[in-house]
Protein backbone atom coordinates (compact mmCIF):
# COMPACT_ATOMS: atom_id res chain seq x y z
CA UNK A 1 0.00 0.00 0.00
CA UNK A 2 2.97 2.14 0.70
CA UNK A 3 4.05 3.35 -3.21
CA UNK A 4 0.65 4.49 -3.27
CA UNK A 5 1.07 7.45 -0.35
CA UNK A 6 4.85 7.71 -0.58
CA UNK A 7 6.15 10.78 -1.57
CA UNK A 8 2.47 12.66 -1.40
CA UNK A 9 1.21 15.71 0.15
CA UNK A 10 -0.56 14.54 3.46
CA UNK A 11 -4.40 15.11 2.75
CA UNK A 12 -5.63 14.79 6.48
CA UNK A 13 -4.33 17.53 8.07
CA UNK A 14 -4.99 19.96 5.77
CA UNK A 15 -8.79 20.16 5.93
CA UNK A 16 -10.25 23.23 6.57
CA UNK A 17 -14.00 24.59 7.35
CA UNK A 18 -14.81 28.01 5.98
CA UNK A 19 -15.44 30.76 7.85
CA UNK A 20 -18.99 30.60 7.54
CA UNK A 21 -19.79 26.76 7.79
CA UNK A 22 -22.59 25.83 9.93
CA UNK A 23 -24.25 22.01 10.72
CA UNK A 24 -26.42 20.57 7.89
CA UNK A 25 -29.53 20.83 10.87
CA UNK A 26 -29.18 24.98 11.31
CA UNK A 27 -28.39 25.29 7.73
CA UNK A 28 -31.70 23.39 6.72
CA UNK A 29 -33.26 25.98 9.24
CA UNK A 30 -31.56 28.29 7.80
CA UNK A 31 -32.58 27.73 3.78
CA UNK A 32 -36.11 26.78 5.02
CA UNK A 33 -36.88 30.50 6.19
CA UNK A 34 -35.79 31.78 2.96
CA UNK A 35 -37.45 29.52 1.39
CA UNK A 36 -40.65 30.25 2.74
CA UNK A 37 -40.24 34.26 1.76
CA UNK A 38 -39.35 33.00 -2.00
CA UNK A 39 -42.43 30.67 -1.75
CA UNK A 40 -44.90 33.45 -0.31
CA UNK A 41 -42.92 35.99 -2.78
CA UNK A 42 -44.45 34.09 -6.04
CA UNK A 43 -47.97 34.75 -4.82
CA UNK A 44 -47.59 38.21 -2.67
CA UNK A 45 -45.97 41.92 -3.86
CA UNK A 46 -43.75 41.66 -0.83
CA UNK A 47 -41.75 45.10 -0.97
CA UNK A 48 -39.99 45.01 3.02
CA UNK A 49 -39.24 42.28 5.20
CA UNK A 50 -39.86 42.12 8.87
CA UNK A 51 -37.81 40.04 11.20
CA UNK A 52 -37.82 39.26 14.83
CA UNK A 53 -34.46 38.88 16.54
CA UNK A 54 -34.51 36.45 19.62
CA UNK A 55 -31.81 34.85 21.33
CA UNK A 56 -32.59 32.08 24.42
CA UNK A 57 -30.91 32.67 27.63
CA UNK A 58 -30.45 29.15 29.08
CA UNK A 59 -30.02 30.61 32.46
CA UNK A 60 -33.08 32.71 32.47
CA UNK A 61 -35.72 29.60 30.93
CA UNK A 62 -34.23 27.98 34.26
CA UNK A 63 -34.87 31.41 36.52
CA UNK A 64 -36.88 34.09 35.19
CA UNK A 65 -35.28 36.29 38.08
CA UNK A 66 -31.98 35.57 36.85
CA UNK A 67 -30.17 39.26 36.42
CA UNK A 68 -26.24 40.70 36.06
CA UNK A 69 -23.90 38.42 37.59
CA UNK A 70 -26.25 35.46 38.00
CA UNK A 71 -25.77 34.76 34.10
CA UNK A 72 -21.87 34.55 35.21
CA UNK A 73 -22.68 31.27 37.91
CA UNK A 74 -22.88 28.41 36.12
CA UNK A 75 -24.36 24.78 37.12
CA UNK A 76 -21.80 24.24 39.90
CA UNK A 77 -22.76 27.04 41.76
CA UNK A 78 -23.18 26.33 45.50
CA UNK A 79 -21.44 22.71 45.54
CA UNK A 80 -17.98 21.96 47.04
CA UNK A 81 -16.91 20.02 43.87
CA UNK A 82 -18.83 18.34 40.54
CA UNK A 83 -19.33 14.91 42.21
CA UNK A 84 -21.65 16.87 44.70
CA UNK A 85 -23.08 18.89 42.12
CA UNK A 86 -23.91 15.22 40.43
CA UNK A 87 -25.49 13.67 43.10
CA UNK A 88 -28.16 16.71 43.80
CA UNK A 89 -28.83 16.16 39.94
CA UNK A 90 -29.78 12.39 40.01
CA UNK A 91 -30.75 12.89 43.48
CA UNK A 92 -28.30 10.33 45.15
CA UNK A 93 -29.62 7.58 43.14
CA UNK A 94 -27.51 5.68 40.06
CA UNK A 95 -28.57 6.77 36.62
CA UNK A 96 -29.60 3.38 35.59
CA UNK A 97 -31.19 1.39 38.51
CA UNK A 98 -31.48 3.93 41.42
CA UNK A 99 -29.40 2.63 43.71
CA UNK A 100 -27.46 4.82 45.78
CA UNK A 101 -24.01 6.06 44.26
CA UNK A 102 -20.88 5.07 44.53
CA UNK A 103 -18.83 5.26 41.53
CA UNK A 104 -18.22 8.03 38.93
CA UNK A 105 -18.20 7.17 35.34
CA UNK A 106 -16.14 9.20 32.90
CA UNK A 107 -18.39 9.25 29.48
CA UNK A 108 -14.52 10.55 27.77
CA UNK A 109 -12.36 8.04 29.25
CA UNK A 110 -9.56 10.70 31.36
CA UNK A 111 -6.82 8.25 29.13
CA UNK A 112 -8.91 10.00 25.74
CA UNK A 113 -8.45 13.85 27.08
CA UNK A 114 -11.83 13.04 29.11
CA UNK A 115 -12.91 16.04 31.61
CA UNK A 116 -14.27 16.21 34.70
CA UNK A 117 -17.75 18.14 34.17
CA UNK A 118 -21.22 17.74 34.79
CA UNK A 119 -21.14 16.89 30.68
CA UNK A 120 -18.92 14.06 31.16
CA UNK A 121 -19.37 12.57 34.79
CA UNK A 122 -22.47 10.21 35.36
CA UNK A 123 -23.34 8.67 38.88
CA UNK A 124 -23.70 4.92 38.87
CA UNK A 125 -23.50 2.18 41.13
CA UNK A 126 -20.98 -0.86 40.76
CA UNK A 127 -22.96 -3.12 39.09
CA UNK A 128 -24.28 -0.73 36.35
CA UNK A 129 -20.65 0.85 36.36
CA UNK A 130 -19.68 -2.68 35.07
CA UNK A 131 -22.23 -3.09 32.69
CA UNK A 132 -21.65 -0.25 30.95
CA UNK A 133 -17.80 -0.86 30.26
CA UNK A 134 -18.74 -5.00 29.02
CA UNK A 135 -22.31 -4.67 27.73
CA UNK A 136 -22.94 -2.59 24.50
CA UNK A 137 -26.67 -2.87 24.61
CA UNK A 138 -26.18 -1.64 28.60
CA UNK A 139 -23.97 1.29 27.39
CA UNK A 140 -26.63 2.27 24.50
CA UNK A 141 -29.44 2.30 27.06
CA UNK A 142 -26.59 4.40 29.18
CA UNK A 143 -25.52 6.67 26.47
CA UNK A 144 -29.71 7.65 25.65
CA UNK A 145 -30.00 8.75 29.55
CA UNK A 146 -27.09 10.79 29.48
CA UNK A 147 -27.23 13.03 26.62
CA UNK A 148 -31.45 13.59 27.65
CA UNK A 149 -29.82 15.05 30.13
CA UNK A 150 -27.56 17.14 27.89
CA UNK A 151 -30.13 17.96 25.47
CA UNK A 152 -32.82 19.80 27.25
CA UNK A 153 -32.56 23.14 24.75
CA UNK A 154 -30.80 21.15 21.70
CA UNK A 155 -33.55 22.81 19.37
CA UNK A 156 -33.30 26.67 21.12
CA UNK A 157 -29.57 26.20 20.77
CA UNK A 158 -29.76 25.26 17.06
CA UNK A 159 -31.88 28.50 16.48
CA UNK A 160 -29.52 30.40 18.30
CA UNK A 161 -26.98 29.54 15.44
CA UNK A 162 -29.45 30.08 12.99
CA UNK A 163 -30.70 33.61 13.43
CA UNK A 164 -27.36 35.81 12.54
CA UNK A 165 -27.06 33.34 8.91
CA UNK A 166 -30.91 34.11 8.52
CA UNK A 167 -30.03 37.76 8.66
CA UNK A 168 -27.25 38.20 6.70
CA UNK A 169 -28.89 36.11 3.84
CA UNK A 170 -32.16 38.19 3.56
CA UNK A 171 -29.56 41.43 4.01
CA UNK A 172 -27.68 40.31 1.13
CA UNK A 173 -30.62 39.53 -1.31
CA UNK A 174 -33.44 42.26 -0.56
CA UNK A 175 -30.97 45.09 0.81
CA UNK A 176 -30.61 46.81 4.10
CA UNK A 177 -33.38 49.30 3.61
CA UNK A 178 -36.14 46.44 2.30
CA UNK A 179 -35.19 44.30 5.81
CA UNK A 180 -36.31 45.55 9.22
CA UNK A 181 -35.57 43.88 12.90
CA UNK A 182 -37.62 43.93 15.98
CA UNK A 183 -37.06 41.90 19.41
CA UNK A 184 -39.60 39.68 21.02
CA UNK A 185 -40.52 42.10 23.85
CA UNK A 186 -41.57 44.77 21.37
CA UNK A 187 -43.94 42.16 19.38
CA UNK A 188 -45.20 41.17 23.04
CA UNK A 189 -45.87 44.16 24.05
CA UNK A 190 -47.90 45.05 20.99
CA UNK A 191 -49.86 41.68 21.39
CA UNK A 192 -51.01 43.04 24.83
CA UNK A 193 -51.70 46.18 23.71
CA UNK A 194 -54.10 44.43 20.76
CA UNK A 195 -55.77 42.27 23.65
CA UNK A 196 -54.56 39.24 22.49
CA UNK A 197 -53.19 36.59 25.20
CA UNK A 198 -51.20 33.48 23.64
CA UNK A 199 -52.61 29.61 24.84
CA UNK A 200 -50.89 26.45 25.01
CA UNK A 201 -53.73 25.46 22.46
CA UNK A 202 -53.87 28.66 20.87
CA UNK A 203 -50.20 30.03 20.06
CA UNK A 204 -51.65 32.86 17.89
CA UNK A 205 -48.73 32.83 15.06
CA UNK A 206 -50.95 34.56 13.00
CA UNK A 207 -50.93 37.65 15.10
CA UNK A 208 -47.41 37.29 16.23
CA UNK A 209 -46.67 37.88 12.36
CA UNK A 210 -48.94 40.87 12.27
CA UNK A 211 -47.29 42.25 15.13
CA UNK A 212 -43.95 41.82 13.85
CA UNK A 213 -44.88 43.78 10.67
CA UNK A 214 -46.16 46.38 13.29
CA UNK A 215 -42.86 46.50 15.39
CA UNK A 216 -40.56 46.45 12.89
CA UNK A 217 -41.93 48.85 10.24
CA UNK A 218 -42.71 51.16 13.17
CA UNK A 219 -46.56 51.45 12.49
CA UNK A 220 -48.32 53.17 15.31
CA UNK A 221 -52.00 53.61 13.44
CA UNK A 222 -53.32 50.54 12.03
CA UNK A 223 -57.15 48.41 11.63
CA UNK A 224 -56.53 45.66 12.98
CA UNK A 225 -57.89 42.35 11.00
CA UNK A 226 -60.19 39.85 12.38
CA UNK A 227 -57.62 36.90 11.97
CA UNK A 228 -60.84 35.09 10.86
CA UNK A 229 -58.98 33.77 7.28
CA UNK A 230 -55.76 32.61 7.58
CA UNK A 231 -53.21 30.43 5.74
CA UNK A 232 -50.79 27.63 6.76
CA UNK A 233 -47.78 26.25 5.12
CA UNK A 234 -46.38 23.15 6.35
CA UNK A 235 -42.85 21.32 5.65
CA UNK A 236 -42.99 17.72 4.67
CA UNK A 237 -40.57 15.05 4.14
CA UNK A 238 -38.92 14.68 0.70
CA UNK A 239 -37.92 11.53 0.99
CA UNK A 240 -38.97 8.62 3.32
CA UNK A 241 -35.79 6.91 3.96
CA UNK A 242 -37.52 4.10 6.34
CA UNK A 243 -39.36 2.91 3.55
CA UNK A 244 -36.87 2.86 0.92
CA UNK A 245 -34.80 0.40 3.11
CA UNK A 246 -37.28 -1.60 3.95
CA UNK A 247 -36.88 -5.22 3.63
CA UNK A 248 -39.05 -8.19 4.44
CA UNK A 249 -37.30 -10.81 6.66
CA UNK A 250 -36.92 -14.87 6.16
CA UNK A 251 -39.51 -16.05 7.34
CA UNK A 252 -40.26 -20.06 8.83
CA UNK A 253 -43.66 -21.40 8.71
CA UNK A 254 -44.76 -24.67 10.12
CA UNK A 255 -48.35 -25.62 8.07
CA UNK A 256 -49.65 -22.35 7.55
CA UNK A 257 -48.68 -20.76 10.68
CA UNK A 258 -45.58 -18.64 10.89
CA UNK A 259 -43.26 -19.91 14.18
CA UNK A 260 -40.03 -17.49 13.23
CA UNK A 261 -38.29 -14.80 11.52
CA UNK A 262 -34.75 -14.37 10.39
CA UNK A 263 -32.14 -17.02 11.45
CA UNK A 264 -31.22 -14.62 14.56
CA UNK A 265 -33.10 -11.62 16.05
CA UNK A 266 -32.86 -8.60 14.12
CA UNK A 267 -32.21 -4.76 15.71
CA UNK A 268 -35.27 -4.20 17.98
CA UNK A 269 -37.01 -7.16 16.31
CA UNK A 270 -40.05 -8.30 18.68
CA UNK A 271 -41.47 -11.27 16.66
CA UNK A 272 -39.71 -14.93 17.39
CA UNK A 273 -36.31 -15.70 15.21
CA UNK A 274 -35.94 -19.17 14.33
CA UNK A 275 -32.55 -19.85 16.87
CA UNK A 276 -35.01 -18.61 19.77
CA UNK A 277 -37.69 -21.02 18.19
CA UNK A 278 -35.47 -23.79 18.36
CA UNK A 279 -34.20 -23.42 21.87
CA UNK A 280 -37.72 -23.45 23.05
CA UNK A 281 -38.38 -26.83 21.11
CA UNK A 282 -35.53 -28.42 22.47
CA UNK A 283 -36.68 -27.39 26.02
CA UNK A 284 -40.09 -28.64 25.52
CA UNK A 285 -39.47 -31.39 23.32
CA UNK A 286 -36.03 -32.38 23.19
CA UNK A 287 -32.77 -32.23 20.81
CA UNK A 288 -33.39 -34.99 18.88
CA UNK A 289 -37.42 -34.01 17.86
CA UNK A 290 -36.28 -30.46 17.90
CA UNK A 291 -34.17 -31.05 14.77
CA UNK A 292 -36.71 -32.83 13.35
CA UNK A 293 -38.97 -29.94 13.25
CA UNK A 294 -37.12 -27.51 12.39
CA UNK A 295 -36.11 -29.89 9.31
CA UNK A 296 -39.86 -29.51 8.29
CA UNK A 297 -39.94 -25.90 8.47
CA UNK A 298 -41.00 -24.05 5.05
CA UNK A 299 -39.00 -21.10 4.27
CA UNK A 300 -39.96 -18.05 2.26
CA UNK A 301 -37.26 -15.59 1.22
CA UNK A 302 -36.44 -12.67 2.49
CA UNK A 303 -36.97 -9.27 -0.14
CA UNK A 304 -36.58 -5.88 -0.46
CA UNK A 305 -38.69 -3.45 -1.76
CA UNK A 306 -37.92 -0.86 -4.54
CA UNK A 307 -39.76 2.25 -4.54
CA UNK A 308 -41.15 3.89 -7.42
CA UNK A 309 -39.09 7.25 -7.25
CA UNK A 310 -42.20 8.91 -8.83
CA UNK A 311 -44.58 7.73 -6.68
CA UNK A 312 -46.96 10.58 -4.42
CA UNK A 313 -45.72 10.99 -0.81
CA UNK A 314 -46.93 12.83 1.80
CA UNK A 315 -47.25 16.79 0.83
CA UNK A 316 -48.83 15.43 -2.59
CA UNK A 317 -51.80 17.70 -4.21
CA UNK A 318 -54.58 15.99 -4.80
CA UNK A 319 -58.74 16.43 -5.95
CA UNK A 320 -61.69 14.68 -4.97
CA UNK A 321 -65.31 15.94 -5.56
CA UNK A 322 -63.61 18.87 -7.01
CA UNK A 323 -62.06 20.50 -3.47
CA UNK A 324 -57.96 20.36 -3.13
CA UNK A 325 -56.72 18.37 -0.38
CA UNK A 326 -53.20 17.75 0.65
CA UNK A 327 -51.92 14.16 1.42
CA UNK A 328 -50.73 12.84 4.90
CA UNK A 329 -50.73 9.27 4.05
CA UNK A 330 -51.88 6.36 2.60
CA UNK A 331 -53.93 3.08 4.07
CA UNK A 332 -55.37 -0.15 2.85
CA UNK A 333 -52.41 -0.72 0.36
CA UNK A 334 -53.22 2.25 -1.31
CA UNK A 335 -56.60 1.90 -1.60
CA UNK A 336 -57.61 4.70 0.70
CA UNK A 337 -55.90 8.20 1.17
CA UNK A 338 -55.80 10.33 4.30
CA UNK A 339 -55.74 14.07 3.74
CA UNK A 340 -54.23 16.92 6.79
CA UNK A 341 -56.90 18.69 8.67
CA UNK A 342 -59.69 16.03 7.80
CA UNK A 343 -59.38 13.43 10.91
CA UNK A 344 -59.72 9.64 9.74
CA UNK A 345 -61.77 10.30 6.70
CA UNK A 346 -61.18 7.89 3.85
CA UNK A 347 -60.33 8.81 0.14
CA UNK A 348 -61.11 6.66 -2.22
CA UNK A 349 -57.93 6.57 -4.48
CA UNK A 350 -59.84 5.41 -7.99
CA UNK A 351 -61.78 8.47 -7.02
CA UNK A 352 -58.90 10.92 -6.52
CA UNK A 353 -56.92 13.20 -8.96
CA UNK A 354 -53.01 13.94 -7.60
CA UNK A 355 -52.45 17.24 -9.71
CA UNK A 356 -48.95 18.38 -7.92
CA UNK A 357 -45.91 16.44 -6.28
CA UNK A 358 -44.67 16.83 -2.81
CA UNK A 359 -42.97 20.26 -3.15
CA UNK A 360 -41.13 20.50 0.62
CA UNK A 361 -43.24 23.51 1.65
CA UNK A 362 -47.38 23.72 0.58
CA UNK A 363 -50.39 25.66 1.71
CA UNK A 364 -52.60 23.76 3.85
Amino acid sequence: TCKFIRNTQARFCNRKRCPDWITPTVQHLVQTHLNIIRKISRYLPVTDIAFEVNRFAFMHMENPEAMGVDFQNGPLKGYGDVKEAIRTQQHGKCLMCKKPISHFHHIVPRSRGGSDTIQNLAGLCPECHTKVHTDTAFRKDFDEKKSGQLKKYGVLSALNQAVPFICKKLLEEYGEEHVHFCRGLDTSLIRTALGFEKTKKNQMHEVDAYCIGLAALEVNEVETPAFDHTFQIRQFRRQDRSIIHHQTGRSYYQGKEKVAQNRKPGFEQKTTALSQWYEEQVRIHGEKEAEKLRSQLRVEKSCRHYNDMDRFLPGAVFLYEGKRYVLSGRITNGKYLRACGQGMKNFPAAECTFIRHNAGLVFI
